[in-house]
């Protein structure tokens, strides 16, 4: 007989019976999170998620503290900015690391790094010179405390790229 389980909006069933959750890792996909005009990022809920920035005035986006927990989470823009900007922003005093691959529509291409000495803590896609444009994603992940590891790639729409990486 399959037993059942349920975990928040989850349902599983299997042939045999376990005491823990299985992971499965292949062919399973989570469903897709629409962000809303705001999203607070709540680890339970969002670790190893798409998180969907779906508004044409933007998305402010809240990290939680970074923990080195080793979460990740997955941003993917639905709606080009065409007002306000996308925002990502770290908790507290913790910082951006690593890069975000930027390229130009006028075919040129450049890449944006966050050092730790930077301090960078937001992230900001305008819509223009800052990326913002449909399909762009960016990838964060808590390796450290106070520390977010950055990857990504966005087209910028200007030909004027600038660094969507700045300090509050």
């Amino acid at each position: 007989m399959a037993q059942t389980k349920h975990r928040d909006d989850q349902l599983f069933v299997a042939p045999v019976e376990f005491d823990d959750w299985m992971q499965l890792n292949g062919g399973i996909r989570r469903a897709l999170i629409a962000s809303g005009s705001a999203l607070t990022v709540d680890p339970e809920l969002h670790d190893g998620r798409t998180i969907v920035l779906n508004q044409a005035d933007g998305v402010a986006v809240t990290l939680p503290a970074a923990t080195g927990s080793g979460a990740r989470y997955r941003f993917v823009v639905s709606v080009t900015v065409t007002s306000n900007s996308d925002t990502i922003s770290a908790a507290g005093t913790d910082e951006f690391v690593g890069s975000i691959l930027a390229v130009l529509d006028n075919d040129n291409a450049d890449a944006w790094q966050a050092a730790a000495a930077d301090n960078f803590d937001v992230i900001t896609l305008d819509g223009g010179d800052q990326g913002g444009l449909i399909g762009d994603e960016i990838i964060i992940e808590d390796i450290a405390s106070g520390s977010w590891l950055v990857s990504g790639r966005v087209v910028q729409a200007n030909a004027t790229a600038a660094t969507p990486f700045s300090t509050t």
